[in-house]
């Protein structure tokens, strides 16, 4: 079990790879941020309130893949505060292959180019050999 966050009290090897599913989840936000520029938007500001909740999110999704969380309560009670949008993926091994299905979902990529959304962090939980992405958007 690895998660792109890091903790008090991981090893060695699970801070280098939380490090390394980190550096993945920013290069998911960079190729996030060009696909808004293509469309005349503003980039997305890294929130580190919003990357503790994607947190939670992603590894959440590795036992309930859903926009409702395990506890039955909609998604962004996370951080009602923080969370106005998500999009969710599994399976995918880098942050090209990410971006691109989320692209190509039409509410996955409405997210995406809202241009009402200001900042965003994605994090990654990997289970199992399988990475879970989530990415929350906030103002």
């Amino acid at each position: 079990l690895a998660g792109s966050v890091r903790k008090a009290g991981m090893s060695e090897a699970e801070l280098a790879r939380a490090d390394e599913l980190r550096a993945m989840a920013i290069d998911a936000l960079d190729i996030v941020n060009a696909k808004r520029a293509e469309n005349g938007l503003a980039t997305l500001n890294w929130s580190n309130g919003l990357e503790s909740c994607a947190m939670v999110r992603a590894t959440e999704a590795a036992s309930k893949f859903s926009h409702t969380r395990p506890n039955g309560k909609d998604w962004y009670t996370v951080n009602s505060e923080l969370m106005w949008g998500e999009n969710l993926a599994k399976g995918y091994d880098s942050a090209q292959s990410v971006v691109d299905a989320w692209m190509a979902s039409p509410t996955h990529a409405a997210n995406i180019l809202a241009d009402d959304f200001t900042t965003c962090s994605i994090a990654v939980y990997e289970t199992n050999g399988k990475l879970y992405f989530a990415q929350e958007f906030g103002y």
